[in-house]
């Protein structure tokens, strides 16, 4: 069974501070940030969701971080 379509706020709320790999994401047509999809996993460690996203046979993901990025965190 798929898990259901979340929005970034949603996604906030279910796993604050977390790390979060998103198959399907959409975004948003201004900011170009994901605005919805299906979270697949969820960690607070980065490694953790860089080693799911190897695993996941989805071609369409994006990783996202649900909470305030660090100072010294770098973003590509």
């Amino acid at each position: 069974m798929k898990n259901a379509r979340m929005t970034l706020e949603e996604m906030s709320q279910a796993f604050p501070d977390e790390w979060v790999l998103v198959s399907e994401p959409t975004l948003d047509d201004t900011s170009g940030w994901i605005s919805s999809g299906f979270v697949q996993f969820h960690s607070p460690r980065r490694t953790d969701v860089d080693l799911a996203a190897e695993e996941t046979p989805a071609v369409d993901i994006a990783v996202h971080y649900t909470g305030a990025l660090p100072r010294r965190i770098y973003v590509l």
